[in-house]
């Protein structure tokens, strides 16, 4: 049961615009990156570009053109039981980058350092 309510209220943090309860504006309006509808491969904010890499299993931040941190999701958070070992979604949240890979994966980066933790699964 836990489990069931913890999945609906992560699927509306992701699903809604800003956020579940969020009131803060986003500086840049294009902040989630949704790679099954989109062939961008990278949002920017403060000057910092995030970027999905060829593999799509890394995200990597470059800033003044030079990378500043990468990670690579699948090999942090593990393969997905379910769907593919990619990325399918960044969205930026203040000062994380939350990341949907595989088919219900859920991962955090950090913005600044580029740790990554997972969240779990669906």
């Amino acid at each position: 049961m836990k489990k069931s309510i913890l999945t609906f209220l992560f699927f509306l943090f992701f699903s809604l615009p800003n956020g579940f309860g969020q009131t803060s504006v986003q500086k840049n309006p294009n902040s989630t990156l949704n790679l099954a509808v989109s062939k961008q491969r990278e949002i920017t904010n403060d000057e910092i570009i995030y970027r999905v890499e060829p593999d799509n299993q890394t995200l990597s931040a470059h800033e003044n053109k030079k990378l500043k941190w990468k990670t690579n999701i699948i090999e942090v958070c593990g393969k997905p039981e379910v769907g593919k070992a990619e990325i399918r979604i960044i969205k930026l949240n203040g000062e994380k980058i939350q990341v949907i890979f595989g088919k219900h994966n859920f991962a955090e980066v950090q913005i600044e350092t580029g740790k990554t933790k997972f969240l779990g699964a669906d």
